[in-house]
């Protein structure tokens, strides 16, 4: 096991992708939501940029999902995508 999947960021990452893959977002669709550019969120998701309190909740409330649904990848997508409340 590395770093990166055992990492709390690690995890957090994973989670929001498997939440952009539920929703059927693409990572320009999640930079619009956070008001952020595409660039930014693809250093974000590659781990490449630290991972701040302020980009978890951006990030939920892009996916429409609670901050803490991201930490711990409990989250319920079933509402239909959060694509189309952006």
């Amino acid at each position: 096991m590395d770093m990166e999947e055992t990492s709390i960021d690690g995890r957090v990452l994973a989670h929001v992708n498997r939440a952009l893959w539920l929703r059927r977002m693409t990572k320009a669709d999640l930079a619009r939501g956070m008001n952020t550019d595409p660039a930014t969120v693809i250093r974000l998701l590659k781990g490449q940029q630290r991972l701040l309190v302020k980009h978890l909740g951006l990030m939920a409330d892009a996916l429409g999902v609670e901050p803490d649904e991201l930490v711990t990848g409990e989250f319920d997508l079933n509402d239909g995508p959060a694509k189309a409340a952006v």
